[in-house]
């Protein structure tokens, strides 16, 4: 069977990350940052957005291992 998809607690749709495409350094005030490009399910490569990857391996945790 077809896992449900997951809701959100404010009931919105839970993106699945696919895949991660590219990576980047970025400039946040003082510090630096990685940004990593990531392809979500059901969306083309070219719908990829670039993500926080700290953010993304909170709401991500298995991101850690790719």
């Amino acid at each position: 069977t077809t896992p449900l998809p997951v809701i959100t607690n404010v009931g919105i749709l839970q993106d699945v990350l696919i895949a991660i495409l590219d990576r980047r350094l970025i400039k946040r005030g003082h510090a630096t940052a990685i940004e990593v490009l990531v392809q979500w399910k059901n969306h083309s490569k070219k719908d990829a957005t670039w993500e926080l990857y700290q953010e993304l391996k909170l709401k991500f945790p298995e991101v850690a291992n790719l």
